[in-house]
């Protein structure tokens, strides 16, 4: 009778103990598998979003869009609009100063960027030095007040690391759509006008507003 007890309370304090162990393994799998979600959706240069998170969140403010226009709201209070930023002469800053203190610029100007905008706004590096924002629900009015805010912001920082009045500038397309239509693809008319800014003598914003049939008008800024 105690040889069975025995046995069955090994078994019990073995099959805990098991369970113990697999409990932690899959705690430890989850902690495991966040991290490289993490990297995966976050840029780890930046903390910006990578372009691989923020493309789906993209295409579903394109889909609200597109549901407010279906319901026929007032499309001039539903839009999207997004800026393409790119930071000007930036290859002659790595050249110049090395590529320690590139990283440190790009991150101060991502930061910059991110904290001048809304929460509610996706910011991401795209690539190398250029940054995509797509944001919704914003009059041109206010886009235009807010690209020119982060042109600004950039030109107001400062890097102890290259120089007391060493400064960068940047170059901003924007280009807004209020109705949806699957035929404009709004990156590439962002990145057209960003484009055009660079190409004009860079440290602008060149405004693109995009029509139904894909035609756009754009507008320099400053």
């Amino acid at each position: 009778m105690l040889g069975g007890l025995f046995v069955a309370v090994v078994l019990i304090a073995g099959l805990a103990w098991a369970f113990d162990s697999l409990f932690k393994k899959l705690d430890k799998l989850k902690e495991e598998n966040e991290k490289l979600k993490k990297l995966a959706y976050t840029d780890t240069l930046t903390g910006l979003m990578t372009r691989r998170a923020w493309e789906p969140s993209f295409e579903h403010m394109l889909s609200m869009l597109r549901e407010a226009s279906d319901r026929r709201a007032d499309v001039g209070e539903h839009s999207v609009s997004v800026m393409m930023i790119d930071i000007d002469h930036f290859k002659s800053v790595n050249d110049t100063f090395g590529h320690a203190a590139g990283d440190v610029i790009l991150r101060k100007v991502a930061q910059a960027i991110k904290d001048t905008l809304r929460k509610t706004d996706l910011v991401c590096r795209w690539g190398g030095e250029e940054i995509v924002v797509a944001l919704d629900n914003i009059s041109k009015e206010s886009v235009i007040v807010m690209a020119e805010k982060v042109r600004v912001a950039v030109a107001n920082l400062r890097f102890p690391e290259c120089g007391d009045e060493f400064k960068v500038t940047v170059s901003i397309g924007v280009a807004v759509l209020h109705e949806r239509n699957p035929k404009v693809k709004l990156v590439d008319h962002a990145d057209a006008a960003l484009y055009e800014a660079k190409e004009s003598g860079r440290d602008q914003v060149i405004y693109r507003e995009v029509g139904q049939g894909g035609g756009y008008q754009d507008e320099k800024l400053n």
